[in-house]
């Protein structure tokens, strides 16, 4: 069995503008030691939402939902506002 152990939460939200979070995990052993491949990559990482749906990495500020190709942005943090996403960039 697997375990994941949650490293970062990240705020972000669809095209739509609706909120959801990211929460980026790592695979660890039974003494919660962090577990990578034998060449050292970092396969050992994942992406998923609270409800355990699967989420790509595009690039540092976007994401993409497995399975619906919808594209999620990382809210940037304007005067502690976590609420605003930037597509300016997105096509």
């Amino acid at each position: 069995m697997e375990t994941w152990k949650n490293t970062a939460i990240i705020a972000c939200v669809n095209q739509t503008g609706e909120p959801l979070t990211v929460i980026e995990q790592c695979r660890v052993d039974r003494i919660n030691r962090t577990l990578k491949q034998s060449d050292g990559s970092d396969r050992g990482r994942r992406f998923v939402l609270g409800n355990g749906a699967r989420v790509d990495q595009i690039d540092a500020r976007s994401f993409i939902l497995s399975g619906s190709h919808e594209v999620l942005i990382r809210c940037l943090a304007i005067d502690g506002d976590q609420s605003q996403a930037d597509y300016s960039s997105s096509a």
